[in-house]
């Protein structure tokens, strides 16, 4: 008896849940049914974009040809004495031309500029002790008065950071240099410097 009660209470849940189940079905189309009315109701509402009638091509009305005035005959027109000018004799005068500079020599600039930055050499001592060693070419600007331009940049490195750290402190440090040549005229100039660093 415990058991076929249980079994009818089981059996009226389920009845109960197919119940909602139908009830929910039912709702959900009487809204669909709504939802499809009232858009019939907008368009109806809505009245169509009208049609522009084509219109009619206007022919343009043909010109009237006038009757051409008639030329009058031109008077003879009494004529202008005209004064002769005097024409001043101007003497040809030889064009001067700017003679062409010559290129001025920044070697031995270069040299001493070399000598300077390598006066500052260090072997960094942990280079030392891996046994690093490498060439470093740098690209310096260096100005007219002798200061340097911007930060040095490395064309080549030597594989090692230390060592290319190195280099670009010695550049730091053996600057300002003195002056360029008073021929040399351009505000700055580009220098390659290569720095090499050898244990012995």
């Amino acid at each position: 008896k415990p058991q076929q009660r249980r079994v009818r209470r089981h059996r009226r849940r389920v009845r109960q849940r197919r119940r909602r189940v139908r009830q929910h079905r039912r709702r959900v189309r009487q809204r669909r049914r709504q939802v499809r009315q009232r858009r019939r109701r907008v368009r109806r509402r809505v009245s169509p974009i009208p049609v522009p009638r084509r219109l009619k091509p206007v022919i343009p009305v043909k010109a009237v040809a006038k009757a051409a005035p008639k030329k009058q005959p031109k008077q003879p027109q009494a004529k202008r004495m005209v004064r002769p000018q005097l024409v001043k004799e101007m003497t040809p005068q030889p064009v001067q031309r700017a003679a062409p500079r010559q290129p001025v020599d920044l070697r031995p600039y270069g040299n001493s500029l070399y000598q300077a930055i390598l006066r500052h050499k260090r072997y960094p001592p942990m280079a030392k002790r891996m046994e690093y060693e490498g060439l470093v070419v740098l690209l310096i600007r260096v100005s007219r008065h002798g200061r340097l331009m911007g930060k040095p940049r490395v064309i080549q490195s030597s594989g090692h950071l230390i060592l290319d750290r190195e280099a670009i402190r010695m550049v730091s440090a053996a600057s300002p240099w003195p002056s360029m040549p008073s021929e040399f005229l351009k505000p700055s100039k580009t220098f390659q410097v290569p720095i090499r660093f050898q244990l012995n």
